[in-house]
């Protein structure tokens, strides 16, 4: 599907290709709009490369969401769990 979207929207419409550099810049410049710049109704029309952006930046504030919760819930179960031995070993310490 995609090479024959590039032929013909690139090959056919813009040839007669004089040099073989023609061709892979014109490829170059077909292959960038395609991946950054081309609207897909699909995913809101926007570009791909956008799109893919905001998914990982809504990936990455997820997990770290994610990782701060467990975090705080891990410091506050040792925290405590640290606070209640640390006044026992001090409470042993001063009474032998």
């Amino acid at each position: 599907m995609i090479i024959g979207l590039y032929k013909t929207e690139v090959i056919r419409t813009r040839g007669p290709w004089k040099t073989i550099n023609d061709v892979e810049y014109a490829t170059l410049e077909w292959v960038d709009w395609f991946n950054n710049r081309r609207l897909l109704a699909p995913i809101g029309h926007a570009p791909p490369a956008e799109y893919e952006q905001m998914y990982y930046d809504d990936e990455n504030n997820r997990s770290c969401k994610a990782a701060c919760l467990k975090l705080t819930s891990l410091r506050e179960t040792r925290g405590g769990s640290y606070r209640h031995l640390r006044h026992r070993h001090l409470h042993s310490m001063t009474s032998g």
